[in-house]
């Protein structure tokens, strides 16, 4: 577990707040903390082996069922849009 970085800022006695909040965003600057939190937002793990697998195999089990509903008749074969959710229409 990681320890989370503390900061802390006092004031003099009679220094206004904006003041005491310009030496804070200032030492928050300064640690790189900001920055480190920000690169790590949007960070996403790699999948793992099995996750990879188990996918790899669902999508082809829905591709030959796809298929075999084709061959059959049930289902036209159309090509389906990219996000996979309805027929692209037909100009």
């Amino acid at each position: 577990m990681q320890r989370k970085p503390v900061i802390k800022v006092q004031g003099t006695t009679g220094e206004p707040a904006l003041s005491v909040m310009r030496k804070f965003s200032r030492k928050v600057n300064d640690s790189g903390i900001l920055r480190k939190v920000r690169g790590e937002r949007f960070f996403k793990r790699t999948p793992s082996d099995f996750v990879k697998k188990t996918s790899a195999l669902s999508r082809l089990k829905k591709r030959s069922e796809r298929e075999k509903l084709v061959k059959q008749g049930k289902i036209k074969d159309e090509p389906i849009r990219k996000g996979g959710k309805r027929p692209m229409k037909k100009q």
